[in-house]
């Protein structure tokens, strides 16, 4: 399997450059890299994003930025969104989305066999990573990330602080 990730399209190891955009593809992939789905807007962005958390299939949507001068210019129209599926799911968002007609099949490729074998194999190595983790492990993270958020918090307060107080000893108030 390969991987543009320009377009976020994956390909079969046949092709060596993406036909949408002419980068190189890659074959360093992570089962955690977004694979471009569809766009969509307003009822349809709705329609697909309750599909996807009813099956629970992980997915994210990302605005497209190229429409910001035209929604400046235009009064806001609705704003598009791609959607974005991980690796490891893109086999079960596929369905998902061309059971309900919301896939263009020409913009992405279907998952055949030897797709498939592929996907299966970073969701295992995803599933394996995620429980290479013991629960005591991620409960020290956590605790960890926690701490050290309130650590940085604590810096920047201080730090406001003190270059406040700077500013108003240069001042003179």
């Amino acid at each position: 399997m390969k991987y543009c990730e320009k377009c976020r399209a994956i390909f079969g190891n046949e092709k060596k450059s993406c036909p949408k955009c002419g980068k190189k593809l890659t074959s360093d992939i992570y089962p955690e890299n977004l694979v471009y789905m569809t766009t969509a807007t307003g009822f349809e962005l709705e329609r697909i994003e309750a599909a996807l958390n009813e099956a629970s299939v992980p997915f994210e949507r990302k605005s497209i930025k190229r429409q910001a001068v035209m929604r400046l210019l235009n009064s806001a129209p609705p704003e598009s969104y791609d959607i974005l599926a991980p690796i490891f799911a893109y086999d079960d968002a596929y369905s998902i989305l061309a059971g309900i007609n919301a896939i263009n099949p020409d913009e992405i490729t279907e998952p055949d066999g030897n797709l498939i074998n592929d996907i299966k194999t970073e969701r295992k190595k995803h599933n394996e990573m995620v429980d290479s983790i013991s629960p005591q492990k991620q409960r020290v993270i956590k605790i960890f990330s926690a701490i050290a958020f309130l650590l940085i918090l604590a810096f920047v307060v201080w730090g406001t602080d003190y270059i406040t107080a700077l500013l108003k000893q240069a001042l003179g108030f």
